[in-house]
């Protein structure tokens, strides 16, 4: 058994037992209990659909024979390729895709894969997700129209959920398309990144190609879509540049109307009409006419005298 082995504080080593879509037959569980009587291991059930084995270390090569002779799978823990963990499939009555079926057909292929790098792989048969699958490192969710993938999730540290890349995917292409990701992942890789950190680094471009004509943009992958975002939003800034540009130019003809209607000499000419309107000599003769009004009102006082309207109101009182 390849990769580096899990040891424990008290001396054993931890296996990980795994069953093809978590399924253990009455041969597998005998074998098991088996090596429990014989106090050769201690069995605990994992989180995710397995059972880990506690073993000394003198006797790791003789429990993992007697695992695989009965179709068992063994690995160190946190280590290697992880079988699928998966619902129930068709078994359940709200299921959309046969799950538990897809999990079977895959676990046949990814034995044949040897890998170092821990890749988990969770499949439901459902947007319900009774399997925890969001933060692996590939999520496959049965819908109506077929399998939705998403790659790269993180459940260490700060969870991240996993990067969607494809939709309407068919049952039975998704084994050769996980097999080309598992390949892809190996091929980016730098020594013990995890699909996440190769995601992050070199985007999901070289992935959405593995699943045309099912990726979101089968063409090039998230990334070019993100970039032609990024170009349609460059585009549309140089437009609205543009309009700007037209605006000023016409503000700037308003400007030069504007100085045509009220230039210097226009407004030397309203002032000259000004001037004509009101000039000093007009104001000259009003004066004038005023003095003659005085001149009239003084001969008005020298013709009737106060007597002489005294006599006048007497004969008006004979009569």
């Amino acid at each position: 058994m390849m990769g580096v082995a899990f040891k424990m504080r008290n001396g054993s080593l931890l296996l990980i037992v795994e069953a093809p879509g978590g399924i253990y037959n009455s041969i597998q569980l005998k074998q098991i209990a088996q090596m429990s009587d014989n106090e050769s291991a201690i069995v605990k059930v994992t989180e995710d659909q397995r059972l880990a084995i506690f073993v000394t270390e003198d006797k790791v090569e003789d429990a993992v024979a007697e695992l695989k002779s009965v179709g068992l799978g063994v690995r160190n823990y946190q280590e290697g390729l992880h079988q699928p963990t998966t619902c129930i499939g068709e078994l359940c009555p709200d299921y959309q895709q046969d799950a538990l079926g897809c999990s079977l057909t895959l676990t046949d292929e990814l034995e044949k894969i040897e890998q170092k790098n821990p890749l988990k792989i969770g499949i439901n048969g459902c947007a319900q997700c009774c399997v925890p699958c969001h933060t692996l490192d590939i999520s496959i969710i049965g819908d109506d129209a077929g399998y939705r993938m998403s790659l790269g999730g993180k459940g260490s540290q700060i969870p991240e959920i996993a990067t969607f890349i494809a939709e309407g995917v068919p049952e039975n292409e998704i084994p050769n398309f996980v097999v080309k990701i598992i390949e892809t992942y190996n091929k980016l890789k730098n020594e013990d990144e995890s699909l996440q950190e190769v995601i992050e680094r070199a985007g999901t471009s070289e992935f959405a190609k593995i699943l045309h004509p099912y990726s979101q943009d089968a063409a090039g992958g998230v990334d070019d879509l993100l970039g032609s975002v990024e170009s349609e939003s460059a585009n549309m800034n140089a437009e609205s540049i543009d309009e700007i540009d037209e605006v000023q130019e016409d503000l700037g003809d308003l400007e030069t109307v504007s100085e045509d209607l009220s230039s210097e000499e226009d407004l030397g000419d309203l002032e000259t009409v000004s001037e004509d309107l009101s000039p000093e000599e007009d104001l000259g003769d009003l004066e004038t006419v005023s003095e003659d009004l005085g001149d009239l009102e003084a001969a008005s006082d020298d013709l009737l005298t106060e007597e002489d309207v005294g006599k006048l109101e007497e004969v008006s009182e004979d009569l």
